[in-house]
């Protein structure tokens, strides 16, 4: 966990360097589509990860397809005094992304999830690339695949209050990928169980953060039954071993389905297997 008293007052700039667009059809795609060729990562930058710091970047490049030195930074620099941290696409020719001001990027607010993938970065050189191609490369490379084909899946997340950072996380995480999302907390004003109704319907995934808490609440009880008698696809978080004694009577459909359970795994890998689960039965019904 970073020491926050350990702050340095740190002034970043920018280069501002221009950089030439690549002619795509000077390239000879056939040097390039090997299905064992290596994402070559590099690392560019790597400050504050030994925790003695209170701000931190982690700077790389790796190669794509027909790209190369496709840049991505993570880092908590953007915000002062604040845990959130971000990461950023700053270089990607095919995203159009050259300059600093067209980067693209998505927050992550959880404290928790903050840490946790924290600490999978501070670590040896070799676990450090293991994470970085298995974890952070795939959602790079699925936001440069959505760019020109954008996903249809539309969500609905529902959860507790004590739950807002962790899904308004996933939140820019789906939104980062191209995901249309309704975040609960989101709703209008009005009538509160008509709006909700209506934002169910329209969705295709509901997303529930279920704890003992959310099984015993009766409107989160009336939300996750209400998803399942409208035919959505139901893609919990959660502890199993906490709340499968409720999963009885008209809850007993939940038994039967894969609960993720971010305790255990990385944010980003639990992004990647909802955006998979997504993609394979989006194949399965077209």
């Amino acid at each position: 966990m970073i020491d926050q008293n350990f702050i340095f007052n740190i002034v970043a700039t920018s280069a501002g360097e221009e950089i030439d667009v690549i002619d795509m059809s000077k390239i000879d795609p056939v040097l390039l589509s090997s299905n064992t060729r290596k994402y070559n990562i590099t690392i560019l930058e790597n400050y504050g990860l030994n925790g003695r710091t209170g701000y931190w970047w982690f700077h790389f490049s790796f190669d794509y397809e027909l790209e190369k030195s496709i840049e991505v930074r993570l880092t908590n620099f953007k915000y002062d005094y604040c845990k959130d941290w971000t990461l950023e696409i700053v270089k990607c020719i095919y995203l159009g992304i050259h300059t600093a001001d067209r980067k693209i990027s998505f927050d992550m607010a959880d404290e928790f999830i903050n840490i946790a993938e924290l600490y999978k970065l501070m670590t040896n050189a070799e676990n450090l690339e293991r994470y970085i191609e298995q974890y952070i490369v795939p959602l790079v490379t699925k936001r440069i695949k959505y760019s020109k084909y954008k996903p249809q899946f539309q969500f609905y997340l529902s959860y507790l209050s004590d739950h807002v950072p962790f899904m308004r996380t996933f939140q820019n995480g789906l939104k980062f990928l191209g995901y249309d999302t309704f975040l609960e907390s989101d709703k209008p004003f009005g009538n509160i169980l008509a709006k909700v109704k209506t934002s169910i319907e329209r969705c295709d995934c509901f997303l529930p953060w279920i704890d003992e808490q959310y099984m015993t609440d009766g409107n989160r009880r009336s939300e996750l039954l209400y998803a399942y008698k409208a035919k959505k696809i139901i893609l919990p978080f959660g502890d199993r071993s906490v709340i499968e004694k409720y999963f009885t009577d008209e809850f007993s459909f939940m038994k039967f389905l894969h609960i993720y359970n971010p305790m255990n795994d990385s944010f980003f890998e639990v992004l990647q297997k909802i955006d998979e689960t997504l993609f394979n039965f989006e194949t399965l019904v077209l």
